[in-house]
């Protein structure tokens, strides 16, 4: 096995060279709208490639030829002094990015042999608001590559999986590329613990070593009249590693559907009788040699089944559990692999929120003074009687200031033109059972913005489009956001988790504050446990102010992750879960609120933060 320096120095070497569909992936997954929250004052108003609008990725494109790349911002301030930074990023290699030396809100560039060049822009003003966009060239990809062990196709995952073999085994490891990929080079890289730039073969095969470890790692790098890819294969002999275990969930007697790539996140009512079976694969060993340890949020409980793959319980009223299974075998316990499943609680409160009448999330003004006397309401029922609603500040609610006790809560003109009522509010609606359910409104701030004059509909249109809104959303139905490609899950009426991003190579994740899901725009309220485990490529991650909870390991084992930054003023040692940024790079810096930078310095370390690890505001 390899030291920790050498399986950083390997994950290094791997991301160095994308395959194209990743890079397009994550490309795609980075631009979307950088949100800036209106507290910021800076938003991004528009691309252009070649002067064609609201674009940020151009397809088919030729090497040499000059392409012309813009930004358009708009700023809450009059006359605003805005600094342009431009960076290269070749085939999506961060390591290698190159600062360019132009300073304006528009670049003219040349297209590289590469198969993608990536551009990033940072734009910010003299207040330190921030926006960032990136743009993408990209040249159709001709490698197409198939990956086979012993002349069976190979689902490789980016390295993620192993292909399991014979003790003492020689498989032999082939990349096959397209027919029109022209000068193809291969070469071929064993990892091992005294060598990590073996070369074994310049062919399209290579015959592996005897395989007598769990875990024999080799990589192809191919090269095509200027493209260049990196395949990783694993090979070993059947392990723990290898078993792969899956959840399966039963609740009162019926399975329930969960999501795939061991990122689960589901939804259940107080009292249902909930059964979790745990699943692996393995043709060597035999229910009776393995061992199962049954964990409620990180905590270890004591299993009462006849059979240990197998866990039952009553779901209580705990809003967010984390339940989880970890496999060993008996003879050694010492390595683990795990499978889990977060639980939330299913309030049984449907609703929709209104703005000035008008079925709406947001409101954007164009100066502070617009504020006064909109309307803010949510019509909402449940299987009991609606009991309360409770309206606050959300970056508010650790200071529990209570604004209004009413379905409707309109802005006084006195409080509306502070500066803090731009950024987002919160409805909090209470059944007589206890049972409670949140609703949220973006409040923007544009200066260059149209005013909205929403219509007011009649009661009875309101009626009409919150029944088609509780048909369309579905509580616990998987949403992927067709822009990014990411996956959500739908918890409320008007909210979403954030699931997993559209690629497991994404290098840079931005958590958008809102999506939009069959018509509806919904809140990014949480980002699930697991959501970037093990992301090796990671490097860093924007947390929007709309996100209350982050799952149990969310972002555990992304060891390059260097740059994290969090907007959400109300993170708590509750609303975190255990490992949620444990296994991080030592490097890393983390920027947090100014007045949550004592608190969340605290809080982080007892997430898996290292002592090592920067927090600034």
């Amino acid at each position: 096995m390899k030291n920790t320096a050498q399986q950083s120095q390997f994950h290094k070497q791997i991301g160095l060279w994308l395959v194209a569909i990743a890079v397009i992936l994550t490309a795609a997954f980075l631009r979307g709208k950088v949100n800036v929250r209106a507290a910021e004052s800076l938003i991004t108003k528009h691309t252009y490639i070649n002067d064609q609008k609201d674009i940020w990725q151009l397809k088919d494109t030729k090497a040499g030829q000059t392409y012309k790349l813009k930004i358009e911002v708009g700023s809450a301030y009059s006359n605003p002094q805005l600094k342009y930074e431009w960076y290269y990023i070749p085939e999506s290699n961060y390591t290698a990015e190159q600062k360019l030396s132009c300073t304006t809100s528009e670049i003219s560039v040349i297209k590289s042999k590469y198969r993608e060049d990536s551009y990033r822009v940072e734009v910010t003003d003299t207040k330190g608001n921030r926006v960032i966009e990136i743009f993408s060239l990209q040249r159709e990809d001709i490698l197409q590559a198939k990956l086979y062990v012993n002349n069976e196709e190979y689902e490789s995952d980016d390295g993620r999986n192993i292909f399991v073999v014979e003790p003492g085994d020689r498989p032999l490891l082939k990349v096959e590329t397209a027919t029109e990929a022209k000068n193809t080079k291969f070469s071929w890289i064993k990892y091992s613990d005294d060598d990590d730039s073996n070369t074994t073969s310049t062919q399209d095969t290579c015959r592996a070593d005897s395989v007598n470890g769990v875990d024999d790692q080799y990589a192809c790098e191919v090269e095509s009249d200027g493209y260049k890819a990196r395949y990783i294969f694993r090979v070993g002999i059947e392990s723990v590693l290898s078993m792969n275990p899956k959840l399966e969930m039963y609740i009162n007697g019926t399975k329930t559907n969960l999501l795939t790539d061991d990122i689960y996140d589901v939804y259940a009512k107080k009292g249902d009788r909930i059964t979790l079976v745990t699943k692996i694969t393995s043709k060597k060993y035999g229910t009776d040699q393995i061992q199962y340890k049954w964990y409620v949020n990180n905590k270890p409980v004591t299993n009462t089944s006849s059979s240990p793959d197998t866990y039952t319980f009553t779901k209580s009223g705990n809003d967010d559990e984390y339940y989880e299974c970890r496999i060993s075998l008996k003879s050694d316990s010492s390595v683990e692999n795990n499978a889990g499943v977060s639980i939330g609680l299913d309030s049984g409160i449907r609703g929709q929120t209104f703005v000035n009448g008008t079925p709406e999330s947001e409101v954007t003004v164009r100066s502070y003074d617009e504020l006064k006397n909109i309307r803010f309401k949510v019509e909402a029922q449940g299987d009991y009687p609606i009991k309360s609603y409770q309206w606050y500040l959300v970056d508010k609610l650790d200071d529990g200031t209570l604004l209004a006790q009413t379905q409707e809560y309109i802005l006084p003109k006195e409080v509306a033109q502070k500066e803090e009522f731009i950024g987002m509010i919160g409805c909090k609606v209470t059944d007589t059972e206890g049972n409670c359910q949140w609703f949220y409104f973006d409040i923007d701030l544009d200066t260059n913005s149209t005013p909205t004059t929403p219509v007011i509909p009649s009661t009875g249109q309101n009626k009409t489009w919150q029944t088609k809104v509780n048909v369309a959303l579905k509580i616990g139905a998987k949403a992927v956001d067709k822009k990014t490609k990411a996956t959500y899950k739908v918890t409320t009426s008007n909210t979403v988790q954030y699931v997993k991003a559209s690629s497991k190579k994404a290098k840079t994740v931005k958590v958008p504050s809102t999506i939009t899901v069959n018509g509806v725009k919904c809140q990014v309220t949480s980002i699930a446990p697991k959501a970037m485990k093990g992301n090796k490529k990671l490097k860093k991650v924007i947390i929007p102010s709309s996100i209350r909870t982050i799952g149990t390991q969310a972002f555990a084992g992304c060891k390059n992750l260097k740059n994290i930054t969090i907007q959400t003023p109300y993170l708590t040692k509750k609303s975190v879960g255990a490992k949620a940024f444990k296994g991080i790079s030592n490097k890393a810096v983390i920027k947090v609120p100014k007045k949550q930078l004592k608190a969340y310095q605290k809080l982080l370390k007892t997430k898996g933060v290292s002592k090592k690890v920067k927090i600034k505001k």
